[in-house]
């Protein structure tokens, strides 16, 4: 199974539902490169902190109320956190009018989303404000968001394949231990 490692406390808020937050939960990984995959990945949280933490923690709490907190078991480092379904890779622009569009028509997110980046809809529709999750320059656009129990996991730069966890075939583990956020 693809896999990609993300920092701290990225990996968390990407594998958390922000009750109550105003902006939503974080559904978009934000990368320098584009990917053609569509279909599951898991997120395994890297050894090292964002270098900015502090900054990405404080931001995080001043957009949705709620803090990452340190003793949580989703911000352990080099771990298997959760698994998400990449639906659509859009660069940034494309990433704000489907969102004001979807917004602005109460059309779900990833349904335009999957739209556009089949290439089947073009959206020149902006009204809204950039999200505060949404820094591109590609937006990996995620749903169907699962919480794994935090495991040790070796990280990898880019999109690399995890094949099992403690010697069970990584799918097996994820039909036995994925819980719905």
């Amino acid at each position: 199974m693809k896999a990609l490692s993300v920092r701290q406390p990225w990996a968390c808020a990407l594998v958390s539902h922000l009750a109550g937050s105003p902006i939503g939960d974080k559904r978009v990984e934000n990368r320098t490169w584009r990917i053609n995959y569509r279909g599951d990945l898991l997120i395994v949280s890297s050894a090292k902190m964002a270098e900015d933490a502090a900054y990405a923690s404080d931001r995080i709490e001043r957009h949705t109320g709620v803090r990452p907190p340190l003793d949580d078991p989703y911000m352990a480092r080099g771990c298997i956190l959760g698994i998400v379904k990449v639906m659509a890779c859009l660069d940034l622009a494309t990433y704000e009018r489907v969102r004001s569009y979807s917004i602005d028509h109460d059309v779900v997110f990833a349904t335009v989303a999957g739209a556009v980046d089949r290439g089947s809809m073009s959206v020149n529709h902006l009204s809204r404000t950039a999200s505060p999750w949404a820094t591109g320059p590609y937006c990996w656009c995620v749903e169907n968001v699962r919480r794994l129990p935090p495991t040790q996991a070796q990280g990898r730069l880019g999109l690399y394949n995890l094949d099992t966890v403690h010697g069970i075939p990584v799918d097996e583990w994820v039909k036995r231990e994925a819980v719905r956020v």
